[in-house]
Protein backbone atom coordinates (compact mmCIF):
# COMPACT_ATOMS: atom_id res chain seq x y z
CA UNK A 1 0.00 0.00 0.00
CA UNK A 2 1.33 3.22 -0.97
CA UNK A 3 1.48 6.56 1.07
CA UNK A 4 1.76 9.70 0.79
CA UNK A 5 5.29 10.99 1.85
CA UNK A 6 5.85 15.19 2.34
CA UNK A 7 9.15 16.83 1.46
CA UNK A 8 8.07 19.80 3.52
CA UNK A 9 10.21 18.98 7.13
CA UNK A 10 7.56 20.68 9.02
CA UNK A 11 4.63 18.08 7.74
CA UNK A 12 4.21 14.73 9.43
CA UNK A 13 3.97 12.17 6.73
CA UNK A 14 0.83 10.06 6.52
CA UNK A 15 2.19 6.60 7.91
CA UNK A 16 -1.14 4.26 7.62
CA UNK A 17 -3.63 3.81 4.83
CA UNK A 18 -5.87 7.02 4.14
CA UNK A 19 -9.62 6.35 5.54
CA UNK A 20 -10.73 9.50 4.59
CA UNK A 21 -11.21 11.15 1.01
CA UNK A 22 -9.45 14.33 1.69
CA UNK A 23 -5.87 14.49 3.17
CA UNK A 24 -5.65 15.75 6.26
CA UNK A 25 -1.97 16.61 8.10
CA UNK A 26 -0.75 18.49 10.70
CA UNK A 27 2.10 21.08 10.76
CA UNK A 28 4.71 21.87 13.76
CA UNK A 29 4.52 25.20 12.03
CA UNK A 30 2.28 27.57 13.78
CA UNK A 31 -1.22 29.17 12.28
CA UNK A 32 -0.63 33.01 11.31
CA UNK A 33 -3.70 34.37 12.37
CA UNK A 34 -3.49 37.94 10.81
CA UNK A 35 -6.26 38.34 7.82
CA UNK A 36 -5.36 39.39 4.61
CA UNK A 37 -5.80 43.18 5.56
CA UNK A 38 -3.14 42.87 8.58
CA UNK A 39 -0.49 41.31 6.20
CA UNK A 40 -1.14 43.90 3.19
CA UNK A 41 -0.46 46.67 5.78
CA UNK A 42 2.26 44.72 7.09
CA UNK A 43 3.89 45.05 4.02
CA UNK A 44 2.96 48.95 3.26
CA UNK A 45 6.43 49.81 3.27
CA UNK A 46 7.62 47.14 1.34
CA UNK A 47 9.55 48.19 -2.20
CA UNK A 48 10.01 44.94 -3.34
CA UNK A 49 7.80 44.05 -6.06
CA UNK A 50 4.00 42.10 -5.42
CA UNK A 51 3.01 41.79 -8.92
CA UNK A 52 5.01 41.19 -12.50
CA UNK A 53 2.37 41.76 -15.08
CA UNK A 54 3.33 40.07 -18.94
CA UNK A 55 1.46 40.64 -22.35
CA UNK A 56 0.51 37.81 -24.21
CA UNK A 57 3.89 37.34 -25.96
CA UNK A 58 5.07 36.63 -22.16
CA UNK A 59 7.00 39.98 -22.12
CA UNK A 60 7.25 41.93 -18.79
CA UNK A 61 4.71 44.59 -19.24
CA UNK A 62 4.31 45.82 -15.67
CA UNK A 63 5.13 45.48 -12.47
CA UNK A 64 3.23 46.74 -8.93
CA UNK A 65 5.32 46.52 -5.60
CA UNK A 66 3.95 46.11 -1.99
CA UNK A 67 4.01 49.87 -1.26
CA UNK A 68 2.37 50.67 -4.37
CA UNK A 69 -0.03 47.97 -4.35
CA UNK A 70 -1.52 49.11 -0.44
CA UNK A 71 -1.65 52.97 -1.76
CA UNK A 72 -3.67 52.35 -5.04
CA UNK A 73 -5.84 49.90 -2.85
CA UNK A 74 -6.05 52.10 -0.11
CA UNK A 75 -7.18 55.12 -2.12
CA UNK A 76 -9.32 53.18 -4.39
CA UNK A 77 -11.23 51.98 -1.34
CA UNK A 78 -11.91 55.94 -0.40
CA UNK A 79 -13.65 55.94 -3.91
CA UNK A 80 -15.67 53.09 -3.45
CA UNK A 81 -16.69 53.84 0.09
CA UNK A 82 -18.18 57.16 -1.37
CA UNK A 83 -19.95 55.37 -4.00
CA UNK A 84 -21.80 53.93 -0.93
CA UNK A 85 -20.84 50.54 -0.80
CA UNK A 86 -19.97 48.92 2.80
CA UNK A 87 -18.93 45.48 4.01
CA UNK A 88 -21.22 42.78 2.88
CA UNK A 89 -22.11 44.48 -0.38
CA UNK A 90 -21.26 42.20 -3.95
CA UNK A 91 -19.60 43.91 -6.91
CA UNK A 92 -19.36 42.30 -10.22
CA UNK A 93 -15.56 42.58 -11.16
CA UNK A 94 -14.52 42.35 -15.22
CA UNK A 95 -11.35 42.45 -15.93
CA UNK A 96 -8.09 40.94 -17.41
CA UNK A 97 -5.25 39.88 -15.38
CA UNK A 98 -3.81 43.69 -14.41
CA UNK A 99 -2.78 45.87 -12.08
CA UNK A 100 -6.26 47.62 -11.80
CA UNK A 101 -7.90 43.74 -10.97
CA UNK A 102 -5.28 43.29 -8.02
CA UNK A 103 -5.87 47.05 -6.39
CA UNK A 104 -8.94 46.97 -6.77
CA UNK A 105 -9.39 43.23 -4.70
CA UNK A 106 -7.60 44.89 -1.76
CA UNK A 107 -9.92 47.94 -1.83
CA UNK A 108 -12.72 45.56 -1.44
CA UNK A 109 -10.98 43.59 1.20
CA UNK A 110 -10.46 46.57 3.23
CA UNK A 111 -14.06 47.42 2.79
CA UNK A 112 -15.40 44.15 3.79
CA UNK A 113 -16.97 44.36 0.33
CA UNK A 114 -17.26 40.88 -1.41
CA UNK A 115 -15.99 41.09 -5.35
CA UNK A 116 -17.67 38.57 -7.55
CA UNK A 117 -15.44 37.41 -10.75
CA UNK A 118 -17.08 37.52 -13.74
CA UNK A 119 -16.02 35.33 -17.24
CA UNK A 120 -15.31 36.84 -20.27
CA UNK A 121 -15.92 33.26 -21.81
Amino acid sequence: MEFIVSNDPNVEPIKEPLTESYINVTSKTPLNTKTFNQLLLDCKEDDSEAFIFMDALGNRKDALTFKDWVDSAENLAVGIEELGLTSGDYVGVLSPNCRELVCSVAAMAFLGVIPIFLNFD
